[in-house]
């Protein structure tokens, strides 16, 4: 969410959509993201000291970027050019299906997730207001965490789970720019072994699969 608000709705003036993952397992501060971005990648803290160029960027500013830290080759390789990774197809239980955090969210950790989900309603109406849809995608998980506590790889109770669904349900009913896509179904989703690279990802079939119900969301928007 950071990079949507910091980024997309700053500089895309041609934007009509942003997709997002809704990892709500993960979605519980217990490791900061955002710090190990930063640490990997100085070229965000600098776009923070600049305001992230809200009032545009100056002259030859891509061209260097693109320049500065060229992706090794084996990066290339492994790559498409936009940034898609065609994995093998595997199955979901190959690594294992393991929770692997507790379940339990502490008071503090259920807090974070709630903010999060109030700074996607904030994200949405900010969007909202540019005419740009919001797509949320539950991402499919390993079926069998429904023989589980978890709802998830990292953890939210099973029993949690559907209040924060409802939340979402609720947004999408709120705001007609976001559209929720939950493609996990609490695990009851029809995406099998086939189209699994491990527990929580999809492989190169499952991922066309989503994709081609994305495609067809977007067919249905009203820009």
């Amino acid at each position: 969410m950071y990079f949507v608000e910091n980024y997309a709705l700053n500089h895309a003036d041609n934007l009509k959509a942003i997709v997002m993952s809704l990892d709500l397992d993960n979605w519980s501060g217990r490791e900061d993201h955002l710090s190990l971005i930063h640490m990997g990648v100085p070229g965000y803290d600098y776009d923070a000291h600049h305001d992230f160029w809200k009032s545009g960027l100056p002259n030859g500013f891509v061209e260097a970027v693109e320049n500065a830290y060229p992706a090794s080759q084996g990066w290339i390789q492994r790559y498409s050019a936009r940034g898609g990774l065609d994995d093998e197809c595997r199955s979901w239980g190959v690594d294992g299906t393991d929770v692997l955090m507790d379940s339990v969210f502490s008071t503090q950790e259920e807090r974070y997730l709630d903010a999060r989900l109030n700074e996607l309603a904030e994200i949405v109406d900010s969007a909202a207001a540019k005419n740009i849809y919001v797509i949320g995608i539950i991402f499919p998980m390993a079926p069998q965490y429904k023989k589980t506590g978890s709802f998830g790889t990292y953890g939210l109770q099973r029993s949690k789970y559907p209040e924060k669904k409802k939340k979402l349900d609720a947004l999408a009913k709120a705001n007609r720019y976001f559209i929720l896509m939950d493609e996990n179904k609490f695990g009851d989703h029809d995406y099998p072994d086939q189209m699994a690279f491990n527990r929580d990802h999809l492989c190169v079939a499952g991922k066309k699969q989503l994709t081609d119900r994305l495609d067809s969301v977007l067919k249905t928007l009203k820009w």
